[in-house]
């Protein structure tokens, strides 16, 4: 059984979603921490861990009714979520959404390089030659992954 906290908390963000802007929304990252507290909720029966964040989302959601927000409150807010991502990823092996695609780019980009430098035919041309085809498949490879966590349900 969910928790009523979370699903009030989650009631308490939908508010605070029809209000605010666009650029704010994006600002308080208002989707990702929906996000966060439905994957919590969902965990809770069988998490010690995420049964007790309920007060520690509270906070964190209760930190949207100040108004104007500091700069030292909206970093305190943003850490807030990030504990509770962190936890998600750690623990019950989540993914945050495009997070395989940017380490993959990354990867496909050095290996490529490294091949490219390995070739040395032509230096100028194998190191874009290299660049593309790791761009490629890096990125390839990370959108691949990422479907696959979307099809699993393992993306926060």
């Amino acid at each position: 059984m969910i928790n009523p906290a979370f699903t009030a908390l989650t009631a308490e963000i939908a508010a605070y979603e029809a209000k605010l802007t666009p650029k704010e929304a994006a600002k308080y990252r208002i989707a990702l921490l929906g996000r966060v507290v439905e994957r919590t909720a969902g965990f809770s029966p069988d998490c010690e861990e995420c049964r007790a964040s309920d007060a520690q989302l509270k906070l964190v959601v209760d930190s949207l009714a100040k108004s104007p927000v500091t700069p030292q409150a909206l970093k305190a807010y943003r850490k807030g979520i990030d504990r509770r991502v962190l936890h998600l990823r750690k623990v019950h092996k989540l993914a945050s959404d495009g997070e395989n695609t940017s380490l993959f780019i990354g990867i496909g980009v050095a290996l490529g390089l490294a091949v490219s430098t390995l070739l040395n035919a032509q230096p100028v041309y194998s190191v874009a030659i290299g660049m593309a085809i790791g761009l490629v498949v890096g990125g390839a490879a990370g959108m691949w992954l990422d479907a696959r966590a979307r099809k699993q349900g393992r993306v926060i």
